[in-house]
């Protein structure tokens, strides 16, 4: 959270210095995506007693974000060793792919675990996410072919597709949670729900911004990108809390 203070002070007062700005935004995501993998595999502990089946959920969901740190990674060396500034089509988004992979499987493991009222809802959101999803990579790709586009552009652009397809697995996850009256298993769900949707926001955000050429690191949208780590540290803490409660 602190590190999240900073960043968002530090954005505020140095917007004119694009050096350091770029400095403390890639650290910051190192950190925060650090701290959000670690609390991920403890929660997978407490997890994996308690309730075996969710638990496979939450541990693809920690190896998303693991992955997700390890594109952050290199996206750091990149801008701040080799001087790449925004490096699109980087080894970084080989690792964000993947992450967004682990992360499609996540949801579907977690969607599997909650109890649903009524099924059809739950396919409604899946189905129409997919054909979103699949609607944007259909442009993406024909722009790829047509060469009107990049591997770094296709690559930004497929993120939105991943993004549409998460979006429909969490909705229908969220809408029979919002039912339960039971408070405690609620909260962590949520925080978890609530993590993914701010980096999907941050996804559209980021691909608008790109397209236009006017992202670099530094931009007031990367706070979005580093409170998503944090909150998924506060649902690994609140799964955690809530596990050791049960094995009491």
């Amino acid at each position: 959270m602190f590190t999240i203070i900073f960043q968002i002070v530090a954005y505020f007062y140095l917007q004119n210095n694009s050096e350091l700005i770029t400095i403390i935004g890639d650290i910051s995501f190192v950190i925060v995506a650090l701290c959000a993998a670690i609390s991920g595999l403890n929660a997978y502990k407490s997890l994996k007693k308690c309730d075996p089946e969710e638990s496979k959920g939450w541990a693809i969901a920690t190896i998303a974000f693991g992955l997700f740190m390890l594109g952050d990674i290199y996206w750091a060396y990149s801008e701040l060793i080799l001087k790449i500034n925004t490096p699109l089509g980087s080894i970084a988004d080989l690792f964000w792919t993947l992450a967004y992979f682990a992360l499609i499987i996540a949801t579907l493991k977690l969607q599997k675990a909650i109890f649903y009222y009524s099924k059809l809802q739950k396919y409604i959101f899946t189905i129409l996410g997919l054909i979103i999803g699949g609607y944007v990579a259909y442009n993406s790709l024909s722009a790829y072919f047509n060469l009107t586009h990049n591997i770094g552009n296709l690559a930004n652009d497929l993120y939105v597709t991943y993004d549409f397809i998460i979006l429909g697995i969490i909705l229908s996850i969220i809408l029979p949670l919002l039912k339960t009256k039971q408070y405690v298993f609620l909260k962590s769900w949520i925080t978890i729900m609530l993590a993914i949707l701010l980096r999907i926001f941050y996804d559209l955000l980021f691909a608008y911004l790109t397209e236009l050429n006017t992202y670099q690191t530094g931009n007031y949208i990367d706070i979005l990108y580093a409170s998503s780590y944090v909150i998924f540290a506060l649902a690994n803490y609140l799964k955690t809390k809530t596990c050791c409660a049960t094995n009491d």
